[in-house]
């Protein structure tokens, strides 16, 4: 697909397209990068145009955020983690239950949504088990997990890219992050704890038992980032 179906055909077409076009749009710096190298489309040309979200009314909230804190019996104390996806080694849930687990004295509960694949859940089920700060879902169709996006203070998506991240920014959320070009790039805003490793995530984590990092700056970073750029009314705005 690379050889035939990006750098002949779509290079092709592209090519042809753009002496047509006012601006070439790219999701992330990774897209913009495959752009350039394989269309052959000039940097001048592009403009990023991110995937987006909808940013909920403060009512309607507030409302989501008490009914799923109090479902999951959150103290006023305690911060909720929030990790989804299908629950693949990609995702690195193995490492981020191990670093959560390395932080006992955080006051913390860590809700987990998605399915587990069948090869996954020998090393995921007990780990989950074994700490009673950890709550499984299971699978959650997208409104529910709108609401608990909305519920929690910190989004940690410590592997593969989702677009769960950027609804959890107009969510309101902090966010924990692998380093991802996409991220790193476009979508910074001062609301994002980037993690390579488990020490790392372990690192975050103690952080925040010891006070030292401001969720709630960080929550405001992202209420920003959602207001000024992905807020889907705005990027209609632009078009």
């Amino acid at each position: 697909s690379l050889h035939i179906q990006h750098r002949m055909l779509y290079r092709y077409l592209t090519q042809r397209a753009l002496p047509y076009l006012e601006s070439y749009f790219y999701v992330g710096a990774t897209e913009r990068e495959f752009s350039k190298e394989n269309y052959g489309v000039p940097l001048e040309r592009m403009e990023y145009f991110p995937l987006g979200g909808n940013p909920p009314e403060e009512k309607d909230y507030l409302e989501k955020r008490a009914k799923r804190r109090g479902e999951l019996a959150v103290a006023d104390d305690e911060v909720l983690l929030l990790h989804s996806g299908k629950l693949d080694a990609l995702k690195r849930t193995k490492e981020l239950l191990e670093a959560f687990a390395a932080v006992p004295e955080l006051k913390a509960k860590l809700a987990i949504i998605g399915s587990i694949p069948e090869n996954e859940k020998q090393n995921l089920l007990p780990l989950m088990e074994a700490d009673q700060r950890v709550v499984y879902l299971g699978w959650k169709k997208a409104p529910e997990l709108l609401e608990y996006l909305c519920a929690c203070d910190l989004y940690c998506q410590p592997g593969s890219v989702s677009a769960t991240l950027q609804n959890a920014v107009c969510c309101g959320s902090a966010i924990l992050s692998y380093p991802h070009m996409i991220y790193t790039e476009g979508l910074d805003y001062g609301n994002i704890l980037w993690a390579e490793s488990r020490a790392d995530m372990e690192e975050t984590f103690r952080n925040i038992a010891d006070e030292k990092i401001d969720l709630e700056a960080l929550r405001a970073g992202s209420r920003k980032c959602a207001q000024e750029l992905l807020d889907y009314r705005v990027l209609a705005a632009r078009l």
